[in-house]
């Protein structure tokens, strides 16, 4: 999406300058997408995001990409497989440790069965997900109505910066249902340079072969931190995005706490199916979506 495009939006797209104190800018371009979420009773058709601004920070120090004059709309949920530019900017250093998203709450929203549900940002702490999904991500409340999502990563080629950045706002992980029915996001995001991302895909079945529902994959790197979550769908499919590549070890949990707190439990799951299940290991190819073997529960 070009600027103009975003100012289509109503976004009001602040342009970046070309030099800054003399030295040359590295534009940079910043995808956001979400895979489809699972969500208590729920079966949300839109995902809204108001993003009012979009920011690299280096070595601690922020560094604007893009600003909103009003919130510009996003709905991960249509950027699964192909996420959105939803900021082009520039910036003066050659070094950046974490993209920034700043939401303006009031404008944010999932809607299911036709009904907005507003999404809130609650900072008391809970008990911690089965994993450490949310690792690399934080979380800042910069005014009542506004919060800051900062998601780090290896954000270089060779020993320049990366020129585009892919981002994966994983709903499954970062929104949870309350006990009075309202949404809660403790945002868990994953973020790679567009050129090194990649995909699984599969389906999860049980001893009779038929797809297995609500199992959760979870792709471990080399150094066994979570690459990212997914869960399966109604016949067991499952597609994980933002992947740097290389190589991962895939777990199945079939019971398993989100980061947000909800609790999944697989259906359809074999008699004697464990909580945990080791899935293997499995290479990504960045630009490509590469096909896992059916995983048995």
């Amino acid at each position: 999406m070009t600027p103009g495009a975003a100012d289509s939006h109503g976004g009001g797209l602040k342009h970046p300058t070309e030099t800054l104190g003399g030295l040359p800018l590295l534009p940079i371009d910043i995808n956001l997408g979400d895979a489809a979420p699972r969500l208590g009773s729920l079966l949300p058709t839109e995902i809204d995001l108001g993003i009012s601004e979009v920011d690299v920070v280096s070595d601690g120090t922020v560094q604007p990409l893009v600003k909103y004059a009003r919130p510009h709309m996003i709905n991960v949920l249509a950027a699964q497989d192909h996420p959105r530019s939803i900021g082009i900017g520039a910036v003066w250093s050659n070094q950046y440790q974490q993209v920034r998203f700043v939401v303006n709450v009031a404008s944010s929203k999932v809607v299911a069965g036709g009904a907005d549900y507003p999404i809130s940002f609650p900072t008391a702490e809970i008990a911690p997900g089965s994993v450490l999904a949310n690792g690399s991500t934080t979380t800042e409340a910069l005014s009542p109505g506004s919060i800051a999502m900062s998601v780090s990563g290896a954000f270089v080629d060779g020993t320049d910066p990366a020129s585009s950045i892919e981002a994966d706002f994983n709903a499954f992980e970062s929104l949870a249902l309350n006990g009075a029915g309202d949404v809660e996001a403790r945002p868990t995001l994953f973020a790679v340079p567009s050129d090194k991302a990649g995909k699984l895909a599969g389906t999860v079945v049980n001893g009779s072969g038929a797809g297995v529902s609500g199992a959760t994959l979870v792709a471990f790197d080399a150094n066994g931190q979570v690459a990212n979550t997914d869960n399966t769908d109604a016949t067991g499919a499952f597609k994980m995005h933002t992947l740097t590549a290389g190589t991962y070890h895939l777990m199945l949990y079939n019971s398993y706490r989100t980061s947000a707190g909800q609790s999944i439990a697989s259906a359809n799951a074999s008699d004697a199916a464990p909580a945990i299940v080791d899935a293997g290991y499995v290479t990504v190819a960045a630009g490509q979506t590469t096909d896992v073997p059916a995983v048995n529960d």
